[in-house]
């Protein structure tokens, strides 16, 4: 009986090490999909404590037509004329690239997602917040900005 007593008073520490190991293990297991869910809810959150988005006016000539979008004024060579301003929000992707859409960035949601596919990211892994984007930005640029992939 003796040396049993002696045995859990020399190695304590070690059993107290891995009984901890051990229990941290499986609340990483436990937990884990709640930690890859993460990115996602993110998105759908609505930080009250960024600035709201400055609307930044657009220029058109009058002789366009009123269907044109502003994305021609945006863009001149495939790059930004000017600093574009956008919040970007929204609990799916395709809301978060409806804000960059909405601001003339993207024409629909199929030219991110096909200028994604082109530089290897995954089209669903969309940053939220408030994002500018200077002058001379291509639209490649500006995927790998907004992407956390």
């Amino acid at each position: 009986m003796k040396s049993f007593k002696d045995f859990i008073y020399d190695k304590s520490d070690i059993i107290a090490a891995l009984l901890i190991l051990i229990v941290a293990a499986l609340l990483v297991v436990w937990r884990l999909h709640a930690i890859m869910e993460y990115p996602k809810e993110i998105i759908g959150t609505d930080d009250t404590s960024v600035e709201e988005p400055i609307d930044i006016p657009v220029d058109i000539p009058d002789d366009t037509d009123a269907d044109t979008d502003n994305s021609s004024a945006v863009w001149e060579d495939g790059v930004l004329t000017g600093d574009v301003e956008v919040q970007v929000k929204g609990a799916s992707a395709s809301e978060a690239i409806q804000c960059l859409i909405d601001a003339g960035i993207f024409k629909d949601y199929e030219e991110y997602q096909s200028l994604c596919n082109t530089a290897g990211l995954d089209h669903q892994n969309v940053k939220a917040g408030t994002f500018t984007f200077e002058k001379g930005l291509t639209k490649a640029e500006i995927v790998r900005i907004i992407n956390w992939s």
